[in-house]
């Protein structure tokens, strides 16, 4: 999992990797996201977004990764 909390991450992670190498990263990963606007940035990319909070807080991201993991442990 990678979670970014702000668009300007998303764009920062791309051009310190390279868009070609940042794509094929993330494509392989679960991608949290703080908000609708960090969302954006993601989608952008052609990417999907794996988890994202009902409200944008760092606490509830956290819960957000933790129950999206604790589900997918469950199946």
């Amino acid at each position: 999992c990678i979670l970014f909390a702000s668009p300007s991450a998303v764009h920062h992670f791309v051009e310190l990797l390279g868009r070609g190498p940042a794509i094929a990263h993330l494509s392989k990963m679960e991608i949290a996201v703080i908000g609708p606007t960090t969302a954006r940035a993601v989608s952008q990319l052609g990417l999907d977004v794996a988890i994202q909070p009902k409200t944008s807080s760092v606490e509830d991201l956290a819960r957000a990764i933790s129950s999206h993991f604790s589900d997918s442990a469950a199946s």
